[in-house]
């Protein structure tokens, strides 16, 4: 479990206990791309 948070920059990681045991570990990473302003597609 700690080598999936580790290894994010951005994201989460959800730990799913069942019964007191941990039974599934899931990670969800985001990767970010830096805006331009000059970018049409830009939100800025």
């Amino acid at each position: 479990m700690r080598k999936k948070v580790e290894d994010l920059r951005f994201g989460s990681v959800q730990i799913i206990v069942h019964e007191g045991r941990v039974t599934q570990v899931e990670s969800l990473e985001k990767t970010r791309f830096p805006a331009k302003s000059d970018d049409p597609g830009s939100l800025s």
